[in-house]
């Protein structure tokens, strides 16, 4: 392991284990008893894009999706074992609206959400195909999402929880009521 604070834990659909700590990210293959290490080097724009790995995901395609805190999004393209990263850019209102990630899910169509925590950069929906961002939630730290058996995408932020009308495109708080039943 390239270190021994984990930060989070996942397994693909082929049995690895894929293992995120304060200094890289880590795949433990089963059937060799191996880890392979991938660690973030500033002068490698390959490589992962921040040692802090906050999420991973792996998609419907079998991508791995790596969030980082304070580097962005990265994409691990398995072939050439690199990483393509998104990291926001003020020049690019289509890009991430922020770089730390603190989840990471896919809908029906395909989009992946992606929540941000730092200077409340709120929610972005990645379109994979077309490659952009769209930000929700602008002000809030987004720290889970949720998708439910009807397909509703849920977000809870620091204020509280908010619903996705995908009619609307757009969220709606979902408040607490003060009444006890």
């Amino acid at each position: 392991l390239s270190s021994n604070d984990i930060r989070v834990i996942t397994q693909d659909h082929s049995g690895r284990i894929w293992v995120g700590t304060s200094n890289g990210l880590n795949v433990f293959d089963p059937t060799t008893g191996a880890f392979t290490r991938y660690l973030a080097d500033p002068e490698d724009p390959s490589s992962l894009s921040n040692p802090v790995v906050t999420t991973i995901f792996e998609d419907k395609l079998g991508t791995i999706w790596v969030g980082t805190y304070g580097g962005g999004l990265s994409m691990l393209q398995g072939a050439q074992n690199t990483f393509k990263v998104y990291q926001p850019d003020t020049n690019n209102p289509s890009s991430i609206s922020g770089s730390s990630v603190s989840k990471i899910l896919q809908d029906k169509n395909g989009n992946l959400w992606i929540g941000l925590v730092d200077q409340g950069n709120g929610l972005n929906r990645f379109d994979p195909l077309e490659q952009t961002f769209k930000a929700y939630l602008q002000g809030l730290n987004v720290y889970s999402l949720l998708l439910d058996g009807k397909d509703q995408l849920w977000a809870g932020t620091h204020i509280g929880l908010y619903k996705y009308n995908d009619e609307q495109d757009r969220f709606q708080h979902a408040g607490v009521s003060n009444s006890i039943t």
